[in-house]
């Protein structure tokens, strides 16, 4: 057994954050390579948002199985399988050129990538206590803005010197190096599990339940509104440069990637923070809120950024959107595992990603239909906005309490 809080815990979770960083890469090619994308092979920017959708269909699928393998199976093995899978399929995106065939590749990479947070959410339950949890989540978390910043652009430098398809193979297969320090360090799935708990086979109508408990209703259908506008960034950013603002590649790689950059901050000093103000005896439930709610109205900057006719004024605002986000995000992901009942952290974690990843089909979809009728991102940005109201409800109101649920009674259904 590992000792909670410990070197090698922190340890762990640094790799956990790599991961997510090396994952949150790979799904930005595709943005990146979207505006030649869309004058090579002339893809309207409905079927665009299909394309950039299309991970997010097999990735929320893909939730609830992948909570229950890394229950039974525990991180080590799964995330290994999962990045040698998802690797694999990045370096063959770039050997495709027929849209059917990008659509499968977007689709296995979501099914790869499936477990993360899963992986995630059993690490933290296992190797941290509540004092410490926020940190830990910030710092893995971190990986959501770093990924991004460091795909778009080193994947942006890539494509310009050798092309968008060697950009794929590039990164996919140079990825795989570090399967080298997690299979060295990440502890067995014997070395994590809490209790006997965590072994018990799924009951099937106790995650039934499980989902209906209004707290964990609450943390999942909030992060869809959260992911909603996450996956804009993350989808649509490099084309909203390309054709709002006129940027080329060079600038757009620069102005997509330092708003990340910036914003990576926020997560680690107020996960610290909320994890200090928590172990001097504050209440979870105020303090995670409370960090939940100024991270959402920050998230909201994103309005004027759009309406901005300054470049240099929106790319402020979105600066400020994003350290919103990245305030909201460490405590967000820090839920599952306080609400979870144990054993369960893995499949609570699930749940949010679950829904999140929804977010993550709507969004793109529904922001290349909006393009097409206004040919512009006016009504896509309001759109998001009216998400993160909904987001703000379920996190504010609808979870009531941050504590853990009973278990196997599974109280106060929503």
């Amino acid at each position: 057994m590992i000792r909670k809080d410990g070197f090698r815990s922190w340890g762990v979770i640094v790799l956990v954050g790599l991961a997510l960083t090396i994952a949150h890469s790979d799904r930005v090619l595709l943005a990146i390579a979207a505006p030649h994308l869309i004058e090579q092979q002339h893809i309207t920017g409905t079927g665009l948002g299909l394309l950039l959708s299309a991970f997010s269909w097999t990735y929320m699928v893909a939730q609830l199985p992948s909570g229950w393998l890394v229950d039974r199976f525990g991180p080590k093995r799964v995330l290994t399988i999962g990045f040698i899978g998802w690797s694999l399929v990045s370096a063959m995106t770039g050997l495709s050129t027929v849209f059917s065939v990008l659509l499968l590749c977007r689709m296995l990479l979501g099914v790869f990538e499936a477990p993360l947070y899963a992986v995630a959410h059993a690490v933290m339950a296992s190797l941290f206590t509540d004092r410490r949890r926020a940190l830990a989540t910030a710092i893995y978390s971190k990986g959501v803005s770093l990924g991004p910043a460091i795909g778009t652009a080193a994947g942006s430098y890539v494509m310009m010197a050798y092309g968008w398809s060697e950009m794929f193979v590039i990164v996919g297969l140079g990825s795989l190096l570090f399967l080298i320090p997690w299979i060295a360090f990440a502890p067995s799935r014997q070395a994590l599990a809490p209790s006997s708990q965590e072994s018990r086979k799924i009951d099937w109508s106790e995650a039934r339940k499980l989902l209906m408990n209004r707290s964990v209703l609450g943390v999942s259908v909030g992060y869809f509104g959260f992911l909603y506008l996450y996956y804009i960034y993350a989808t649509w950013l490099p084309t909203y440069l390309s054709k709002e603002r006129g940027l080329d590649t060079e600038q757009i790689a620069w102005m997509a990637t330092v708003p990340f950059l910036i914003s990576m901050a926020a997560g680690p000093v107020t996960g610290w923070f909320t994890d200090w103000l928590i172990g001097r005896g504050m209440s979870q439930t105020v303090v995670r809120k409370c960090a939940i709610g100024l991270g959402l109205l920050l998230g909201g900057a994103i309005v004027p950024a759009a309406f901005a006719t300054d470049g240099y004024e929106a790319a402020v605002l979105f600066v400020i959107a994003l350290v919103g986000q990245s305030i909201s995000a460490a405590n967000m992901l820090a839920l599952p595992s306080a609400i979870a009942p144990e054993g369960r952290a893995g499949l609570v974690g699930s749940f949010q990603q679950m829904f999140g990843a929804a977010g993550g089909v709507v969004s793109p979809l529904l922001t290349g239909i909006l393009y097409d009728q206004g040919h512009d991102f006016k009504a896509a940005i309001l759109c998001a906005a009216a998400m993160l109201v909904l987001s703000g409800f379920c996190f504010l109101i609808l979870l009531q309490r941050v504590e853990r649920i009973a278990s196997p009674d599974l109280a106060e259904p929503a």
